[in-house]
């Protein structure tokens, strides 16, 4: 906690931690411990502090407000360091956004198949490209996708994801032959 807080322990022990919680969530934060204090309950908190380097942090506080028949009283807690989980939840939006745009500008549909459970998801484009909207054709499994599929396409399919699930592809690579919602290939 104190490492942190970049205080020492006498100054956390003060509440001169509260110092470096930033002002826009300080009232929030004094609000939460005061209340955890007085009503000997929980909370939990996410909020911005700034080091003594001036470097600011983002953490997730989780306290729980003990009875004063237990031994210490007061409050018990843990703080955690969020900034390098936020760091890289922001990558990963950005990564995301660029992933859609690429689709976007490609015209492909994609689909998305979880092997352990067999849920199947498909986009818009997706069932667009058969004729269908996702309301009125939205396949759950692999099995109902492949009402579209033509017949002589299937089994050549499955030898492809079988080689492939079991390490003998580095990729699952087929070019289907669907049947549109109009009846043409």
């Amino acid at each position: 906690f104190a490492a942190l807080f970049g205080l020492p322990l006498g100054e956390c022990l003060a509440d001169g931690w509260l110092e470096a919680v930033h002002p826009g969530d300080r009232d929030r934060i004094v609000q939460a411990w005061d209340s955890a204090i007085l009503q000997r309950e929980s909370f939990r908190e996410r909020f911005r502090l700034r080091h003594p380097s001036g470097r600011m942090r983002s953490v997730h506080m989780r306290v729980v407000g003990r009875t004063p028949s237990e031994p210490g009283g007061g409050l018990i807690g843990t703080v955690e360091d969020l900034s390098s989980v936020l760091v890289a939840e922001e990558a990963l939006a950005a990564e995301r956004k660029r992933v859609v745009s690429v689709l976007a500008g490609t015209g492909a549909g994609t689909w998305e198949w979880n092997v352990q459970t067999g849920d199947f998801r498909v986009d818009e484009r997706w069932v667009g490209m058969l004729g269908w909207t996702l309301a009125e054709w939205n396949p759950r499994t692999l099995a109902e996708s492949e009402r579209a599929l033509h017949p002589d396409d299937i089994e050549r399919s499955d030898r492809m994801v079988a080689r492939h699930l079991a390490g003998e592809t580095d990729q699952y690579e087929f070019e289907y032959r669907f049947t549109h919602r109009d009846g043409h290939i």
